[in-house]
């Protein structure tokens, strides 16, 4: 069935770019939970959905938990355009590494929940 949420985590696996065991330590399940999610044997429970929704807090919950709207919360909503100079701590990014390979950082904004952000701009070392 194309509404099962198992289909639309595989979704979330394909399009961040992670394996089920990258996305089983992310939110904090073994990958043998998360397999057996993946494979419809077992359904997921509220906890795990909140994690998921914490640490993939661009995923629109409407679509992860009843498959409706887009994938990715828009950002319509946004108005507040804090900026922050620095962070207590620097937020998990995925595949940044292998995004950024050869490529120079010309500036990294960092958005939250709360509708602010930071922005991290590179040392001038030219």
């Amino acid at each position: 069935m194309e509404n099962e949420i198992n289909i639309r985590l595989r979704l979330i696996l394909d399009k961040e770019e992670l394996t089920s065991s990258q996305f089983a330590n992310i939110v904090g399940y073994r990958p043998s939970s998360i397999s057996h999610i993946l494979s419809g044997r077992n359904k997921p429970g509220f906890d795990f959905i909140r994690e998921i929704l914490k640490k993939f807090d661009t995923i629109n919950p409407e679509w992860l938990i009843l498959g409706r709207g887009e994938m990715y919360k828009t950002t319509d909503n946004v108005i507040d355009d804090k900026v922050e100079s620095e962070p207590d701590q620097v937020p998990y990014v995925s595949n940044v590494k292998d995004k950024i390979q050869g490529e120079k950082i010309k500036k990294v904004l960092v958005f939250y929940n709360d509708q602010t952000f930071t922005e991290y701009l590179p040392a001038d070392d030219e």
